[in-house]
């Protein structure tokens, strides 16, 4: 099931172990060089917050109102993934980042992606058009292997990718059948 990031941010992380929420879904971090999920950024505490890393290999189930983990030691500090933490250090987030084809032209921003919560993997950008985008520019989803590049301040994808519209965005509770995702890129 492709599964929205925007349904995850603010969301409960459950331990099996201790059958309670352990924390609340932050933000993710995306690998800049293949556009891989690298983690999700998980806030703890309620008075001394703290923010920690859940790696895509420690999630024990994916929906789209909560993650779940088998316990808490799951979640560990950014230090830990070395990749991770190069990426926090870099303020590298993918979600609300600039989208430009290669050859410059502006497509809007990035405003949401999908996750396979079978696999854990980044699918699919959502890219919504902005005024810098020209007053004919529509929003568009984009696959990932369209992306060339990933920076701290844009998505650079393939030029091809101006032939590619989205549908109507879904409301926000509703399931994305993955047949019109797929079809959404032809």
């Amino acid at each position: 099931m492709l599964i929205p990031i925007s349904h995850l941010l603010g969301k409960p992380v459950k331990s099996l172990d201790s059958e309670s929420n352990i924390g609340l879904v932050e933000n993710i971090l995306i690998d800049p060089e293949n556009g891989k999920l690298l983690a999700f950024l998980v806030r703890t505490g309620f008075i001394f917050i703290k923010i920690k890393l859940l790696s895509p290999t420690d999630i024990a189930g994916l929906t789209p109102d909560f993650l779940v983990v088998h316990d808490s030691d799951s979640l560990i500090l950014p230090e830990e993934i070395i990749k991770a933490k190069k990426v926090l250090d870099q303020k590298i987030f993918v979600l609300g980042s600039m989208v430009k084809t290669k050859r410059g032209k502006i497509l809007g921003k990035c405003s949401d992606l999908w996750i396979e919560s079978a696999t854990n993997e980044v699918v699919k950008f959502y890219v919504k058009s902005t005024p810098l985008a020209g007053p004919l520019a529509e929003d568009r989803i984009i696959p990932i292997e369209k992306v060339i590049r990933i920076t701290r301040s844009q998505i650079v994808v393939k030029d091809d990718v101006v032939k590619v519209k989205a549908f109507k965005k879904m409301p926000m509770r509703q399931k994305i059948p993955a047949k019109e995702l797929a079809g959404a890129t032809g």
